[in-house]
This record gives C-alpha cells, structure tokens and sequence, in this order.
C-alpha cells in the first residue's frame, strides 16, 4: 500500500467516526509548532514501511502505524480530569481501529500488533491521551513502469 493510501485511508475512517477530532499527519516533533491545532486531536506519524517479495515482481507491505489520540489537560489539573482524557481517547481509539479494520478487509488488507499506550501531560502543549500502534500488511499496489 503506498504511504499515500495509507494516509487517506485512516483520514477517511477517522472521518467517518461521528465525533469532532482534528486529524494531523506529520512528525511528533512538529507537535506543539501546528498552529491550527483544536481539541481533541488525532495525531498520525510518518509510518515505516517493510517490503517482503512474494513473487519476482510484487511485493507484500507492512506498515507500521502510529497515532496519538490526545486532548489538552490543564498542567495543575487533577487527576480525574486526566483520567477522564485517558479513558475518552481509549474509547475513541478502539472505535477507529474497529472501523479501519472493517474497512480494511475490502482492501484485502490484515491489521495486526495492536497496541494502546495511556499518557498524561506530555509536550508544551499539556497533553493527555493513548498513542495507538498497529501493523496494517497490504498487497503493493505501486504501478512500475
């Protein structure tokens, strides 16, 4: 799956959750510099990618995805209320990895190696969320000349 597809098509599954996020595609490290960032925020990483040949001419792509689910928390705030971001974020990317899961089986493609990560006032911005990983393998779909 060329990382272009995989970008859409998690902007697409995330679009189609009835729920108002804001989806940013870029490295952590640009995090706190997004200007047009608002609240709650889904996050997607570069992804890297794994090639296997199954045959003389195609290859087999294994991408491995990361994303922050992540609202802003309040830097003298309570527990709770750091508490509550944790557990809106875990429902949130539990939703999306059961909808990119179904969406994915049209696509021929399997998701595997799913893993959620609670974190709690992290960045300049104060953040709090779950950073979701997964594997997504795919047939390439790169047209060679």
């Amino acid at each position: 799956m060329r990382y272009e597809s995989l970008h859409n098509l998690i902007r697409d599954t995330l679009g189609a959750i009835d729920v108002d996020t804001y989806f940013y595609h870029g490295s952590e490290y640009n995090l706190n510099s997004e200007a047009k960032e608002r609240y709650p925020l889904v996050w997607l990483n570069p992804s890297e990618t794994t090639m296997s040949f199954f045959n003389d001419s195609r290859t087999s792509d294994v991408q491995s995805v990361t994303m922050l689910f992540l609202d802003l928390d309040k830097t003298n705030g309570d527990s709770a209320r750091s508490n509550n971001i944790v557990f809106n974020m875990d429902v949130l990317a539990r939703k999306f990895a059961m909808d990119l899961n179904v969406m994915v089986q049209e696509i021929d493609c399997v998701i595997d190696s799913v893993r959620i990560t609670p974190f709690i006032k992290v960045k300049a911005s104060v953040l709090t969320g779950v950073i979701l990983r997964f594997n997504i393998t795919s047939p390439d779909d790169v047209e060679y000349c």
